[in-house]
């Protein structure tokens, strides 16, 4: 029993391989017109393309199985395209990346132009991050009934910050150096979250409204007088609390 143990990494490492080595043999029978090579490609990398799919940082549209589809068939497509002209381009090349790693790239360029399509999606200049920045991306996640208006999400958001800024004043008053483990064990998350409330909670209060309302780092750093790196810790400190609250901002 040991040795089948002993041997199973191996052997899963050497299914992996073949995969992609029969991913690569595909993708050269299709440049080749094979009439049944584009068949048995898509067979093969199904598989693969939805699972890169999964792993796109998409933020909060990870969420939706039609974004990822659309990914997918964006990505299948670029294959497809110009008679399959990306992969002729990839097996061209001298020394090229590993076809997963080609995928990735692929999977990434075509994720960015689903989020860019997004009306909720600010895709950033030069004083702002891409980010999402409605207020309705602010979802809740502990199966509370969401309000369906902008300005009803506004309000939700702005209340569970107020009673969050209420709750870790009141455990700084009752337990001093202990505040932030105490608010962890309540909030059942983990005390990097709480500790960095504790730190900047004068600012974070003022620092969401500022975000909300669409303002630039540049601009909430000026109006607050303090430095653009540290609103932006700020902004992606809040941002993390409100996902390890339920709440998610991306």
């Amino acid at each position: 029993m040991l040795v089948v143990l002993v041997q199973l990494p191996a052997m899963f490492e050497l299914e992996r391989v073949e995969v992609w080595d029969q991913i690569e043999q595909h993708m050269r029978d299709v440049v080749q017109s094979d009439p049944e090579a584009w068949g048995q490609l898509l067979l093969a990398l199904m598989p693969k393309l939805e699972e890169i799919t999964r792993k796109q940082p998409i933020g909060r549209l990870n969420r939706d199985e039609d974004v990822r589809r659309d990914i997918l068939v964006s990505v299948i497509a670029k294959l497809h395209s110009g008679e399959y002209r990306a992969i002729k381009k990839y097996l061209a090349r001298d020394n090229p990346p590993p076809i997963r790693i080609w995928l990735r790239v692929l999977a990434r360029s075509a994720a960015i132009d689903v989020m860019r399509r997004h009306p909720e999606f600010s895709p950033g200049n030069k004083e702002r991050l891409p980010r999402w920045f409605s207020l309705a991306t602010l979802i809740s996640g502990h199966g509370i009934v969401v309000p369906d208006t902008l300005l009803a999400k506004k309000r939700e958001a702005e209340l569970f910050l107020k009673h969050t800024m209420q709750e870790s004043r009141e455990a700084m008053a009752n337990h001093g150096e202990n505040a932030a483990m105490a608010l962890a064990q309540t909030w059942n998350i983990k005390p990097l979250h709480t500790r960095r409330l504790i730190k900047r909670i004068d600012s974070f209060e003022e620092t969401f409204q500022l975000s909300l309302a669409g303002h630039t780092y540049g601009e909430i750093a000026e109006k607050m007088s303090r430095s653009r790196r540290e609103v932006e810790l700020t902004v992606g400190y809040l941002e993390e609390f409100f996902q390890a609250r339920g709440f998610s901002t991306s």
